[in-house]
């Protein structure tokens, strides 16, 4: 616990001597660094909870900007300047060698990251955005479930997504499946998406759905939910039997595409076939 709090003072010291500001001595950048960390770890995880009985402290509430800069000036720094520094810290994660860094600075960019989704932070989503795609990237499945979260589900979201999705080579099985976990998901979730930028999308997962077999169950429930027909479609068929070829699968996966194609065997009606162009049906 000593070691991760000796960590954490250090690491967001890089948040404040970054920004625009007067000059601080050691002691006085030290000083702000140890209350803006002692909340970064609470956000983080590595802090004991407090007794529920504990009175609200809105100083220690992280999911504000009030709880996690403080006060407007601490030893000279407004919460203006410390914002800044804060975002120029985000605004450099996506070109720097993150790979290469200390295990402290690592865990710096975890909590940057997750300090974002605690505070709905829709600014950083280019930031995070950014990190995701960054080849020396590091945390990059966390940033891009914290953007797809804040982002609109729009076509230029979906151009996002689609890249990640169709990149198989540089992206990792875990970093592809939060697109389908946190877009897919979304708009399946959503009532009426016809002549919609959801509706686009839902036509890219369709259309990339056989790529590989990451995320394939969350791609089977949005097409049944908003492709009308698909639910009882040889396209879905066929798709099935795609993902039960894979011979290491895991048994829930089995189990949910063995599961569809029972259904759609013993529906006792004949499959239609779904006639679908590029960015149509």
């Amino acid at each position: 616990m000593k070691k991760i709090a000796m960590f954490c003072i250090a690491a967001t010291a890089v948040f404040l001597v970054l920004g625009e500001g007067p000059a601080f001595s050691p002691a006085e950048t030290n000083r702000v660094a140890r209350k803006l960390i002692y909340r970064a770890m609470r956000l983080s995880g590595c802090h004991t909870i407090p007794d529920e009985g504990e009175l609200y402290n809105p100083d220690e509430d992280l999911g504000t900007w009030h709880g996690f800069l403080g006060v407007d000036e601490t030893n000279g720094w407004t919460v203006i300047a410390k914002k800044a520094a804060f975002d120029w810290y985000l605004s450099t994660l996506g070109t720097c060698d993150c790979q290469s860094m200390s295990r402290r600075d690592k865990l710096l960019v975890l909590n940057a990251v997750e300090m974002c989704g605690m505070l709905a932070y829709t600014n950083a989503v280019p930031s995070l955005k950014a990190l995701a795609i960054n080849p020396r990237g590091i945390h990059r499945e966390v940033a891009l479930a914290t953007a797809l979260k804040f982002s609109a589900i729009e076509d230029q979201t979906t151009q996002f997504v689609e890249s990640i999705l169709t990149n198989t080579a540089q992206y990792t099985a875990g970093e592809r499946v939060v697109c389908y976990l946190e877009y897919a998901d979304r708009i399946r979730d959503m009532q009426n998406i016809t002549n919609t930028p959801a509706h686009n999308a839902m036509l890219v997962f369709y259309e990339n759905r056989m790529v590989d077999r990451v995320g394939a169950p969350s791609v089977d429930r949005l097409l049944s939910t908003h492709l009308q027909g698909y639910g009882q479609s040889s396209n879905r068929f066929e798709t099935a039997m795609f993902m039960l070829a894979e011979t290491n699968a895991l048994p829930c996966f089995v189990e949910y595409f063995t599961s569809v194609t029972n259904q759609l065997l013993s529906s006792g009606q004949p499959l239609v076939q779904l006639d679908i162009g590029e960015g149509g049906d």
